[in-house]
Formats: C-alpha cells, structure tokens, sequence
C-alpha cells in the first residue's frame, strides 16, 4: 500500500512541469511590435493619401481657374477684333460712298493744290526712286501701257504691289474698294473687286 501511494505521488510530481508548461502562453513582444508599426504605416498612407488628394484638389481648381481665365481672355480678344473689323467694314462703306461717281474722281483731285504731285515730285526726287519692280512669278511679259477703263489680272494688284502712304507723293487718298497700286514706274488707281483702272499716271517713279 505505500508502496502504491510512493509510486502515485512521484507520477504527479513529474507530470505537474509538463501541465505548468503547457499553460504558460509564449511571448508575443515581436509580434505587437509587428502590428503597431503595420498600424503606424498604415496611418502614414492614408495620411499621405489624404494630402496628394487635398493637393490634386488645389492644382486641378488652380488649373480650371487659370483656363478660364485664358479662355475669357481670348474671348474677348475675339470680340474686340470683331467688332474692330465691322467697325472697319463700315468705315469703308462709308468712304467708299466718296468715289462711286468716277466722273468726280477724275475731275476733282487732279485740280487740287494738295496733290501736287510734279512739284512734290521735283523738290523730293530721291522719294520717287522706287526700288527695283518685280513682276508677279511666272507672268513677267513685259511692260505694257495701260488706261482708264482697262481690266489689268488680278495678280498685278495684290496686296505686296500697294501704296500703303498715297500722301508720301502727294496723291490722293484710296477708299473702300479702290487703291493705288505700282506698275512698273507707273502708278494706277484700281478697283480692287473688279481690276478696272480708275486712273493712271506714267512714269510716276523715276
């Protein structure tokens, strides 16, 4: 019977590490550490993120503002460059209603004192001592003598053959839908929608 009771006892006695070690958890300080700093990244990121919206939100309302700011720029830009050329359309009109009558043209200028243009001409000669006349490219054919009431092509009165300062040699101003424009050494007032020459003077330029 002790004997029995000697042997029980040490059997608890050895098994009581066992069963104290299998309840003692383990450590886990590795492990929270792990989770708090995946925690503090996580708050890093959405911070972050919070920050590159917050920043996105600013330049993209930045941006519309300044685009609409060009856009109604160049709108009124656009509106003043309307309303310059209506403006100009019917100054022309309206000068142009001078010269309808070609009978006045022809008759008046040529007796008024401002348009002197001989003795202009002789007291500023180095003025008349136009550059070299090119011709339009490909229809150079020579010079020809042309008159009121002939139709010249339209390549001999574009714009680059236009005497933009008809006062400089003391002519007449050019409204509306005629202009003078250099043939040579010659000078033609022309109507520009139909190429009829209106008036000319030879050998104009030296």
């Amino acid at each position: 019977m002790v004997r029995t009771l000697t042997a029980l006892l040490l059997a608890a006695t050895a098994a009581i590490p066992t069963v104290a070690s299998a309840q003692t958890p383990s450590p886990r300080p590795e492990h929270d550490r792990r989770d708090r700093d995946w925690r503090e990244e996580q708050r890093d990121d959405r911070r972050d993120w919070n920050e590159d919206r917050g920043q996105e939100r600013r330049d993209w309302r930045e941006d519309r503002h300044d685009e609409r700011g060009d856009w109604q720029e160049n709108q009124r830009d656009w509106e003043d460059d309307r309303r310059e050329d209506r403006q100009d359309w019917r100054d022309d009109r309206r000068e142009g209603r001078d010269w309808r009558d070609d009978r006045r043209w022809d008759r008046d200028w040529r007796n008024d004192r401002r348009y002197d243009w001989q003795r202009w001409r002789e007291r500023n000669r180095p003025l008349y001592r136009a550059p070299r006349y090119y011709p339009p490219r490909g229809y150079d054919h020579g010079y020809r003598r042309w008159v009121p009431g002939h139709r010249i092509p339209r390549y001999y009165y574009g714009r680059p053959y236009w005497i933009v300062d008809p006062w400089q040699y003391r002519l007449p101003p050019a409204y509306g839908r005629y202009r003078w424009v250099r043939y040579h050494d010659d000078v033609m007032l022309v109507d520009i929608t139909d190429g009829i020459i209106r008036d000319i003077i030879h050998s104009f330029f030296w």
